[in-house]
């Protein structure tokens, strides 16, 4: 019995697993990925900060006003 209840278990969806949990604890999963993504945006910018872009490395912007269109017919 408890090899079935095992196989029913492997079976769910990433989203029944996610709804499984508990209200508070999704609010508080959420808030951990928004924390940790807002940490990642401050230290790219810290880090960018530190060591700025050189001549060589440094990226040059692209005109796409040159860019041709061609009309179809219909």
């Amino acid at each position: 019995m408890t090899q079935k209840k095992h196989n029913q278990a492997e079976r769910r969806t990433l989203w029944a697993i996610y709804k499984g949990i508990e209200p508070r604890h999704r609010i508080l999963l959420g808030m951990g990925f928004m924390g940790f993504s807002m940490l990642g945006l401050w230290v790219s910018d810290r880090l960018e900060e530190a060591y700025p872009p050189t001549a060589d490395n440094r990226v040059t912007r692209v005109s796409h006003s040159d860019t041709a269109y061609v009309e179809r017919s219909k």
